[in-house]
């Protein structure tokens, strides 16, 4: 088993499920955007924002070669999820050709209801003929989900959100998306308005 998250999930006899984020609400459900920012997931991945298995964001005018960028993912988990053992140390994969890549980890918080984690990971790379550092940042936060009463093809489900910002390594001139804090209620997640 490595320190990456399918691995993990694999070594756990966890299956994943994706499910599209849009499901959820907009960008903005799951982040602070400023405005030179736009959603690039029907381009990227050729098919509707209810089909896709990720929410894509990214800027509109990179500064160099590199466009920043953000992703969401949503996942149904299905078995029992041992949290602290998936997420801790837990490492990202990087570009083949990244140099100096380092990765720290830890978790927020974890209860029967709620947990989170997060994940730094630092990297240089090569973008046409300048090398850059690159940072990217990642949340997860994880919900159970109670099917009581439902029919459904889980034996054991859980919810799995990941966000996951890349940014050019460098002060920024210009405002970058923050990640929003999801609820830990996961009614208030999946109904907002109510």
């Amino acid at each position: 088993m490595t320190n990456f998250l399918a691995d993990r999930l694999d070594h756990y006899n966890i299956k994943v499920t994706g499910i599209s984020p849009y499901g959820f609400g907009t960008a903005e459900t799951f982040w602070q955007m400023p405005e030179a920012w736009e959603d690039v997931t029907v381009a990227v991945q050729g098919v509707s924002e209810m089909q896709s298995g990720a929410m894509l964001l990214r800027e509109n005018s990179p500064a160099h070669e590199f466009a920043q960028n953000l992703a969401t993912y949503t996942w149904v988990l299905d078995g029992q999820v041992p949290f602290e053992m998936i997420f801790t140390g837990l490492k990202e994969p990087v570009p083949e050709e990244a140099a100096n890549a380092t990765t720290y980890s830890g978790i927020t918080t974890v209860s029967a209801d709620f947990a989170a984690a997060w994940m730094t990971t630092r990297f240089s790379s090569v973008m046409g003929e300048v090398e850059l550092d690159f940072v990217s940042f990642t949340q997860f936060n994880w919900w159970p989900l109670d099917t009581t009463g439902m029919q459904t093809p889980f034996e054991q489900p859980s919810l799995l959100v990941q966000r996951t910002m890349v940014l050019v390594d460098e002060e920024s001139s210009t405002p970058l998306p923050e990640f929003r804090e999801l609820p830990h209620n996961l009614d208030d997640l999946a109904n907002p308005n109510r």
